[in-house]
C-alpha cells in the first residue's frame, strides 16, 4: 500500500485487485475504485496522481500502467514485460515519470513514462545468474544524489548510477511567504524524447517563474539572499512561465534525436507577490543527463 494526497493505493495479490481508497479521514476510509490486475503485488502513483504502475509478481508477470486521473474509474493503458517468459517482477517505484523496478533475475530496470502509451526502457543493470526468485529483490531511487540502491539476494547491497535519474545539488531558498519550491523532471532526457520537461512544485499560485539553464553549475559566489546555482557565463537559456492554481509549472524541453549528449543544469527562480511587494524564492539546482538510451 502507498498513500499519497489522501488516497491509499492498495495492491491485493490474493484477489488480483488494485484498489483506491479515500483516506483523507483516516478513521473512516471510503472505497473509490478497483482495477483487476493479476497477482498485483505493489503499486505506485505518479506525483501528479494521474497515473499508477502496478507489478504482477508471478512467472511471466508484467508492469501495468493505469490512468487514475479519475480514481473512481481507473483505466488500464497497457503492460510492459522484459521479454523473458519466465521473468518475475517484484516492486516498482515512480520518480519523475520514470519507473524503477526490481525484477529478480532480470535485474533492475528503469522505464520512461513521458509518453504513457509507449514506455521506453532507459536503464538496465543485471548481473544475476540464478533462476526463479533470485537476484534483484528491491530498489530505492529517491536519493537526491540520483544513485539507486539495489538489494540483491545473492550479492547484497549494490549502488548504481543511471543517466535516467537527475541529481539535486545546493539548497532551495524559501520565499517571504514561506513557500519552498522544488524542481523535478518529467521523464528523462534521452535522445528523441519530445515530451521531456522540467517542472516546478511548491510555489505560490499564479506566480512568475524563470527557469535558468546552463552548461555548468556555479562553483563560486553562490552565497547571498538568493543563491544562483547556474553558471550564467555558460547559459543554455532562460525560459519564463507562470504557475497554475496549485503552484506548479512545467517547461517543455523536447530532446531531438541529434542533440549533443552531456549534462545540463537547471534552477527555477520564483517571483512571490505579497501585497504590493515582490520577493524571490528559488529551487535547488538539478543536474540532468542528456543521453542515448
Amino acid at each position: 500500500m502507498h498513500v499519497q494526497d489522501g488516497i491509499a493505493h492498495v495492491a491485493r495479490p490474493a484477489s488480483s485487485d488494485y484498489d483506491l481508497l479515500d483516506v483523507s479521514d483516516p478513521a473512516s476510509p471510503r472505497w473509490l475504485g478497483t482495477a483487476a490486475i493479476p497477482a498485483a503485488h505493489n503499486v505506485w502513483p505518479t506525483r501528479d496522481n494521474n497515473f499508477a504502475v502496478t507489478s504482477s509478481e508471478t512467472t511471466g508477470g508484467s508492469l501495468t500502467l493505469l490512468d487514475i486521473s479519475n480514481p473512481r474509474l481507473p483505466q488500464r493503458l497497457g503492460t510492459w514485460r522484459t521479454g523473458a517468459a519466465s521473468s518475475i517482477p517484484h516492486n516498482a517505484f515512480v520518480r519523475d515519470r520514470v519507473v524503477h523496478a526490481s525484477w529478480y533475475r532480470e535485474g533492475y530496470r528503469a522505464l520512461d513514462l513521458s509518453n504513457p502509451d509507449a514506455p521506453v526502457e532507459v536503464a538496465l543493470y543485471d548481473e544475476s545468474t540464478g533462476s526463479g526468485y533470485s537476484g534483484t529483490w528491491g530498489c530505492y531511487p529517491f536519493q537526491p544524489s540520483g544513485v539507486v540502491y539495489l538489494s540483491d539476494m545473492q550479492r547484497g547491497l549494490l549502488i548504481v548510477e543511471t543517466p535516467a535519474t537527475p541529481r539535486q545539488y545546493g539548497t532551495a531558498t524559501a520565499g517571504a511567504g514561506g513557500s519552498l519550491p522544488s524542481i523535478h523532471t518529467h521523464g528523462s532526457a534521452y535522445l528523441g524524447n519530445d515530451r521531456f520537461a522540467v517542472e516546478l512544485e511548491g510555489a505560490p499560485p499564479d506566480a512568475d517563474v524563470l527557469l535558468l539553464l546552463g552548461a555548468a553549475p556555479r562553483t563560486q559566489g553562490a552565497s547571498g539572499p538568493l543563491p544562483i546555482l547556474i553558471d550564467l557565463g555558460r547559459p543554455v537559456g532562460p525560459l519564463r512561465g507562470l504557475t497554475d492554481s496549485r503552484g506548479r509549472a512545467s517547461v517543455p524541453l523536447p530532446v531531438p534525436p541529434g542533440a549533443p549528449t552531456g549534462s545540463i543544469y537547471g534552477q527555477f527562480v520564483v517571483a512571490e507577490r505579497i501585497g504590493a511587494a515582490t520577493t524571490l524564492a528559488a529551487t535547488s539546482g538539478l543536474e540532468i543527463d542528456v543521453f542515448a538510451h
